[in-house]
């Protein structure tokens, strides 16, 4: 008897470096694996480093046509209709609200009867408001997203912002944690490995990711230890920006610029302390990547991150850059504290890992029919 093959789309900008795409390939992985279901990885832009990791058997398309004046833009949902038409999906999965709103005019363009679940993975108010036109974004989504069959937020925070643009969808959305990516290595053994890095940046150099705060942070530390070892590893249109602030500081000497990796456990596993600075985050990988690889995660006190860091919280969130500086020079005078605290947050990632993953692929499957 011939098994029914049932069709999953999943709609995306890109594959850069990132956590949603991280995602991404974890589900073409698993589902390239199932007999009866095809993958179609649909994206903006053919384009990133992480499309090597695609597996062969997804099928990977992507508009070609000049996004010259944002043509590709504002053509995305018309493409996303036509091949919609092709594919007849069972279940169309969009990541962020740009993808999502594409996705949906696509389904009603050409009439699709799919499932549309959306992953919410951005602290969605503080995303818009850095958009360039946000009333337009706000009143799309609004438009677009009581259209979803399901909605799936990080955290009861994200949730509780998704509730506050459109108050109508409150009961399609589910709040499902994320996961330690499946491919990340996990340490073997109780002892902590040794650590040759003290702080570490791992992300973009951009606005949201705030590395002027980072800088800051890191100058006050260092003036307490001129010793520290601290990596900058990313790149993006802050580039100069850092670079003539380590020149201006005297700190180019003490703080090193390395090239965005695929890799983070290579940088992580080296490292004391990840600080995060970021002035907006659904809930980033990177924290369960650095928890998993025994690097302690101090982050700006964002609601999204409150409910993560139930231990040792005045340690590893801050409001200031006072009380970062002083808990990140506590925690490398005090080793064992430190050590202590990540080994429970190391448990926590590891353990969570493939229940959180299965969780997801639950309420995927519930609507693959």
């Amino acid at each position: 008897m011939k098994t029914h093959v049932k069709n999953i789309v999943i709609v995306f900008n890109s594959l850069s470096i990132g956590g949603i795409e991280t995602k991404i390939i974890d589900l073409c992985r698993y589902y390239s694996k199932q007999k009866n279901v095809r993958v179609f990885l649909l994206l903006k832009n053919h384009s990133g480093p992480l499309l090597k990791s695609v597996p062969k058997n997804i099928s990977l398309l992507s508009p070609q046509i000049t996004d010259t004046l944002k043509i590709k833009t504002l053509y995305f949902p018309f493409w996303l209709a036509t091949t919609f038409s092709k594919c007849k999906p069972n279940l169309i999965l969009a990541f962020g609200n740009y993808s999502a709103i594409s996705a949906i005019f696509g389904k009603i363009i050409c009439s699709s009867t799919a499932n549309l679940i959306i992953s919410e993975d951005s602290s969605i108010i503080e995303q818009i408001e850095s958009d360039t036109y946000p009333a337009l974004r706000k009143l799309l989504i609004k438009i677009t997203y009581p259209k979803a069959d399901s909605i799936i937020a990080l955290t009861s925070a994200g949730k509780n912002k998704l509730i506050r643009i459109v108050p109508n969808i409150s009961n399609k959305i589910t709040v499902l944690k994320n996961w330690l990516p499946l491919i990340f290595p996990i340490l073997k053994g109780s002892k902590s490995p040794s650590k040759d890095i003290d702080i570490l940046f791992l992300g973009r150099f951009e606005s949201a990711k705030n590395p002027q705060r980072f800088l800051d942070i890191s100058r006050k530390v260092l003036s307490a230890n001129p010793k520290l070892r601290i990596f900058m590893v990313g790149n993006g249109p802050f580039d100069s920006l850092i670079k003539k602030y380590l020149f201006a500081n005297h700190l180019d000497t003490k703080i090193t610029i390395l090239p965005p990796t695929t890799n983070p456990s290579e940088y992580l596993i080296r490292s004391k302390i990840l600080l995060i600075t970021s002035r907006r985050e659904g809930f980033p990988l990177i924290i369960l990547e650095a928890s998993a690889s025994c690097c302690l995660p101090v982050c700006c006190n964002l609601p999204e991150f409150q409910n993560y860091f139930h231990f040792s919280p005045s340690l590893c969130l801050f409001d200031s850059n006072t009380k970062a500086t002083a808990s990140i020079n506590y925690l490398l005078t005090h080793p064992q504290q430190r050590i202590k605290i990540v080994k429970r947050y190391q448990q926590l990632a590891v353990n969570s890992q493939h229940p959180n993953f299965y969780q997801v692929l639950f309420t995927i499957n519930q609507y693959l029919q």
